[in-house]
């Protein structure tokens, strides 16, 4: 069998200028020739991995049934006399024995689910590489050059990169199905609001005035009549529970659930992380996720500044701390957050009166601010226990589940 070494960068197919922005794939066959593929779209990524990539083509000749060829193969010659098709003769894609590497996490989770897939089947493999790592293998070369440097480094020094296994790939399908659910979420709601901004005008065509009271009986029985925004709920519904189902059946998602967390943020997470192994250090995993402090306070987008996190991470940490932790104050993280009130408290015991950037007198330190200050550190202290479960559970493997955890954090107590 022979091996050859295939580095795959997944891009978006087009900017938002219409520069097209292929996927690129570099294979390194076992003689050491170099061939590069542009796949423009995913029909050319469906056809690489299950190894039917058209790489040369023929004219159409009269044995050729031209209808049972994908339509996306099929390529019209010149208008006029002796126009017709051309069709693929020769291909190439995943074969038996590739060793295919890519990057950890960012937009190609559904096409490495896919290698991962067709390699268990035909006797491949895909390794996961960590963008970091390979940035500083890059230096200061261009990124063009990517996908060769993905599959020398993978031929010359494997123990960098992270197999591809089935518990990764049960990541990758919770933040395909996230995706999913979220977008019939903003269709639904978009729905919605179209439909209430509808009623507006249509109250003062009809004849006579209403009271106002009426407006919301019209909206209610809108609502409860329309078949689109009835389809898109249905939709919704059926994405949120694959979600929950898909989340449900993470090892991870048992460990978290033991100290109160929930489907949504768990979700949430793990849609934006994809993998543990992509972060070297906890600080970069809790920055990532927003809930990190910066010059000694807590990160905030400002003016003329790019936010380098996930906001959907950073208002799941939230809205677990604030909703769930006030709902369940004896609970581990509810009590974690009555403690961080307390000892906020003992440390601030008056409010401060300071002159803004406005230049007016403005005040802190008062009950809400030291409410929401308990709450952002509290969630930093969250994505921290979150990030030292999930690299226990990573090193655990597939092994035996019952290794013992590891104890991360101390029971809150309240003094």
């Amino acid at each position: 069998m022979s091996e050859r070494f295939i580095g795959l960068i997944h891009r978006r197919k087009r900017t938002a200028e219409g520069e097209a922005r292929p996927t690129r794939v570099v294979v390194i066959d076992p003689e050491g020739t170099t061939t590069n593929y542009d796949l423009e779209n995913e029909f050319a990524e469906f056809d690489f991995v299950v190894g039917r990539l058209p790489t040369a083509y023929r004219p159409a000749e009269e044995a050729d049934d031209v209808e049972n060829f994908p339509r996306h193969w099929q390529l019209k010659k010149t208008r006029g006399k002796g126009s017709g098709f051309q069709v693929p003769c020769e291909f190439t894609g995943l074969k038996p024995g590739d060793q295919v590497a890519t990057i950890l996490g960012g937009s190609g989770s559904a096409l490495t689910t896919a290698l991962f897939r067709q390699g268990e089947k035909i006797g491949a493999k895909v390794w996961c590489l960590p963008s970091y790592e390979l940035k500083q293998v890059r230096g200061s070369e261009e990124k063009d050059n990517d996908p060769f440097l993905l599959a020398k480094l993978l031929q010359d020094d494997p123990e960098r990169f992270f197999p591809v296994t089935a518990r990764s790939v049960s990541y990758l399908e919770v933040l395909v199905a996230y995706r999913e659910w979220k977008d019939a979420q903003a269709a639904r709601i978009a729905a919605s609001q179209r439909l209430g901004q509808r009623l507006v005008g249509k109250l003062f065509l009809a004849v006579g005035l209403h009271p106002e009271a009426e407006i919301l009986d019209r909206y209610q029985a809108a609502l409860s009549s329309d078949k689109i925004l009835e389809a898109l709920e249905t939709e919704e519904g059926r994405r949120e529970r694959e979600l929950e189902k898909l989340v449900k059946a993470l090892p991870l998602f048992e460990r978290l659930r033991e100290r109160g967390i929930g489907i949504g943020t768990v979700a949430a997470i793990v849609a934006a992380v994809g993998n543990i192994s992509r972060f070297p250090s906890r600080d970069g995993f809790v920055a990532y996720l927003g809930v990190h402090c910066k010059d000694g306070k807590l990160a905030r987008r400002r003016t003329g500044e790019v936010a380098n996190w996930v906001t959907t991470t950073r208002t799941a940490l939230w809205n677990f701390v604030c909703i769930s932790c006030n709902r369940n104050p004896d609970s581990f993280w509810g009590t974690r957050l009555r403690l961080n009130k307390e000892r906020l408290r003992a440390k601030h015991p008056e409010v401060e009166i300071y002159t803004g950037t406005d230049g007016k007198p403005k005040k802190r330190y008062t009950d809400g601010h030291i409410h929401k200050m308990a709450i952002w550190r509290t969630a930093t202290q969250v994505a921290r226990w979150i990030y030292n479960q999930w690299t226990v559970l990573e090193r655990q493997g597939d092994g035996d589940p019952n290794l013992p955890v590891i104890p991360i954090e101390r029971e809150p107590v309240l003094v």
